[in-house]
């Protein structure tokens, strides 16, 4: 290998290191949440929709073969 191929090889690798670890320190940051202190909540009066009795778990349903 000539000492040209070599730096070039070389300086490829470096820039390949480079452009990951960045991406990867810019990704990282990016997905961080901010810390809220408090959180209010509003608490539900009813169960939004119909509450239906349990069937017996045993029992075939119509879409199971």
């Amino acid at each position: 290998m000539t000492r040209r191929k070599f730096i070039r090889k070389l300086t490829e690798t470096c820039s390949f290191i480079v452009a990951g670890a960045s991406a990867f320190t810019q990704g990282a940051s990016a997905q961080k949440a901010k810390l809220c202190k408090f959180v209010r909540a509003v608490p539900m009066r009813q169960y939004p929709g119909p509450v239906k009795p349990l069937h017996d778990i045993f029992e075939q349903g119509k879409w199971s073969d």
